[in-house]
């Protein structure tokens, strides 16, 4: 039970993380909400006897360790006001503004479906919870600090409840965590919920792990005074730590791999953490001349980034006894940002909304798939990885991991991909079906008569495209889709495979030529006239298209009816 004393003591704290950070804080109003929660929440308690007003401090308290703003703290100072108390939204934006009314209504759980009909109560609120997190950004970040404090305090609760909430967690926030980037969070709820949830599982790593993690910590001991020796002599400022990684990760990575724990090696790491993206090649550099790399095993995140919240170096290097290490090296913005994820975008709208806001377009278009069960839907294809792949101009486009090249041209947008022909990666032609990688370079050909088939369906693993693609089935066939057409008349110097190259740059604008005929001068045997058929998608395009055609070398006119 907590006593006003504590409760006054906890705020301290928060005011005190809050006047210590970086950021300007307006404590009144942050006073104000906290105030306001506690007198709301007056006569209510946890499962835990404690007074209730101790979760959403403690949820400001989680939420304070990440420099986020007024806004934020206030919100979840307040998010179970709502919900939990006679104060309604209208108060809270009459007091706090409409952001923190909206954050707070959306970690609120709707009350218009009975608890008892419980599949149908919580497909609602997630649908709720991801519509309202496609908005802003900060009721996620309120949810999953919620969840880490209720995690922290199952031990309250009844067994099956224990367990059920804990499942979900791994299941569903610590993903999600994941895939924001925010590793620290992650964490924070695997170490909490895996052993809830599956406690036989947590003993076996915990007690396989143990033992075998104490012997590598003294091995990389070693291993770090060597290369903090030669890194001293090279860069002017650097740290070394030895990293764990958690149970649950282990166990994940044992299942992915098929592994046991005698064939681990990267359970323990030790991470370099530098000024700049030059020190991190220059201690990668350091590294490789003390410990012979496994060539597979040096991945540059630097150079090509998973995603936009992520950057460092991993290699894997032989130990004089055999033994392998892995080393993660990044800079210490680097660092920050692999532990807080889009948190360090807080202030950037832009930014944000190009990683949160489009990630959950499909729940708040309600595009998911009426036979998918919604969360399953969440899990397949909001957080499922992402990789980053490269367009035909060089230009990063981040894709989800097992993504096709058809899914590709329907990132590129709904035209690309219902009349995309064919794909090149890497410069090879593939299949319409095939799984693009990271790294992955990718040219799509189109043709304006191009047919959608039904077993695109197949093909296509996104639901984007499989959105776009059901759409134009049902409304007609491509093949009954109207065509304008132009012929074109090019007069050019003659030469072997002409009429190929000029084919070539029709084809590469995604125009499909419907026929064609090549003949001599009469006059002059050395110039050629080509004439064309061609399908118009627009009048911009054709006119494009005959401004490429005239720069070709050989062509010396072009005539268009």
């Amino acid at each position: 039970m907590s006593s006003a004393r504590d409760l006054e003591s906890k705020f301290e704290q928060l005011k005190k993380k809050l006047s210590n950070s970086s950021r300007y804080h307006n404590i009144e109003l942050i006073t104000d909400a906290f105030r306001l929660a506690k007198k709301a929440h007056k006569h209510q308690k946890r499962a835990s006897k404690e007074d209730y007003i101790i979760h959403p401090l403690s949820t400001a308290l989680i939420l304070s360790d990440y420099d986020v703003d007024d806004i934020t703290i206030v919100s979840a100072l307040l998010h179970d006001v709502v919900e939990d108390t006679q104060i309604g939204a209208g108060a809270i934006e009459r007091i706090f503004g409409k952001e923190v009314s909206k954050i707070v209504d959306g970690v609120t759980k709707i009350d218009s479906i009975p608890k008892s009909e419980r599949k149908k109560w919580e497909k609602a609120n997630f649908e709720k919870f991801f519509n309202a997190s496609s908005q802003n950004m900060r009721v996620l970040l309120v949810k999953l600090a919620d969840k880490i404090h209720n995690l922290s305090t199952l031990e309250h609760l009844p067994k099956e409840k224990q367990v059920r909430i804990a499942k979900e967690a791994l299941e569903l926030y610590a993903p999600l965590a994941e895939n924001l980037g925010i590793k620290k969070m992650r964490y924070e709820i695997e170490a909490l919920a895996f052993p809830k949830a599956f406690p036989k599982e947590y003993a076996s790593v915990k007690k396989n792990l143990e033992p075998r993690k104490k012997r590598k910590k003294k091995f990389l001991v070693e291993m770090s005074k060597k290369i903090e020796k030669k890194l001293s002599q090279k860069i002017n400022s650097f740290e070394l730590k030895i990293n764990d990684i958690e149970y649950y990760s282990v166990l994940l990575k044992m299942e992915s791999r098929g592994k046991v724990f005698k064939e681990l090696y990267d359970y323990s790491y030790l991470k370099i953490i530098t000024d700049s993206a030059d020190d991190c090649y220059t201690a990668l550099g350091i590294v490789h001349s003390l410990f012979a790399p496994i060539p597979k095993k040096v991945k540059d995140y630097i150079a090509l980034p998973s995603n936009i919240t992520y950057q460092s170096i991993h290699t894997t290097v032989i130990l004089p006894n055999g033994q392998r290490a892995k080393v993660i090296i990044r800079s210490r913005e680097m660092d920050r940002l692999a532990s807080w994820g889009i948190i360090s975008f807080i202030d950037d709208e832009k930014r944000i909304s190009r990683f949160v806001k489009d990630k959950f377009e499909l729940i708040r278009s309600g595009r998911i798939d009426e036979e998918e069960d919604f969360v399953l839907a969440v899990k397949k294809h909001v957080l499922d990885d992402a990789i980053l792949v490269f367009d035909s101009g060089g230009k990063k486009r981040i894709i989800p991991r097992h993504s096709t090249v058809l899914d590709f041209a329907y990132l590129l947008g709904e035209r690309m991909g219902n009349h995309c022909l064919k794909a090149r990666v890497n410069g090879k032609e593939v299949p319409l079906w095939k799984e693009v990688e990271r790294g992955d370079k990718i040219e799509i050909v189109t043709g304006i008569s191009r047919k959608i088939h039904p077993e695109w369906l197949e093909y296509a693993k996104t639901i984007n495209a499989r959105d776009s693609i059901k759409k134009a089935l049902s409304i007609k066939p491509a093949s009954e889709i109207p065509t304008q057409q132009a012929k074109i008349k090019i007069n050019a110097k003659d030469k072997v495979g002409l009429l190929a190259e000029i084919a070539k740059i029709v084809s590469s604008k995604g125009i499909n030529i419907s026929s064609s005929s090549m003949n001599h001068d009469v006059k002059n045997k050395n110039i050629t006239m080509i004439q064309m058929t061609i399908d118009v998608p627009s009048k911009k395009e054709f006119e494009s298209l005959l401004e490429t055609i005239e720069e070709h070398k050989s062509v010396i006119s072009v005539f268009s009816s």
